[in-house]
């Protein structure tokens, strides 16, 4: 015979009619003995026999492609979105090159005058600043095609 706590694991189990038939027989056989279990059985046939006669929900026609297809846009979203975040990382890494290349030049050529070092930040500057918008156009531009 199954221990008490063992069976008290099956029985909603055993109102489905979800165990083998050897462990349906050892819980119908333990509820026979058991008033606790016995209840139990009981209560959770009633819950059962009512979500049986639920009414079952229509699944709407189509609703699998509709959500591969939502589930593969997002994917092309996010894909999309890596590649712009990585474009602007590159962005910002040949401007700090081209920064310092720059400003290497300029301190080779004056000399170690500081007042180029201003200049040539603005410069590198800007330029990233216009590529980032003109990323961000491009975004704008691709969402609304």
């Amino acid at each position: 015979m199954m221990p008490h706590e063992k069976v008290q694991r099956m029985l909603a189990l055993a109102v489905a009619g979800a165990l083998d038939a050897e462990e349906q027989r050892a819980v119908e056989q333990h509820a026979l003995g058991c008033e606790e279990c016995r209840r139990k059985i009981e209560t959770l046939g009633t819950y059962a026999r009512g979500l049986a006669s639920m009414p079952q929900p229509v699944v709407p026609e189509g609703l699998l492609e509709r959500t591969r297809l939502s589930v593969a846009e997002a994917g092309w979203a996010a894909a999309e979105q890596r590649s712009r975040d990585l474009m602007l990382a590159l962005v910002v890494v040949l401007s700090w090159a081209g920064w310092l290349g720059l400003w290497m030049v300029v301190r080779t050529f004056t000399g170690g005058a500081w007042s180029a070092l201003g200049v040539s930040t603005l410069l590198v500057w800007m330029t990233a600043g216009v590529a980032v918008a003109l990323l961000g156009k491009r975004d704008v531009l691709t969402r609304r095609v």
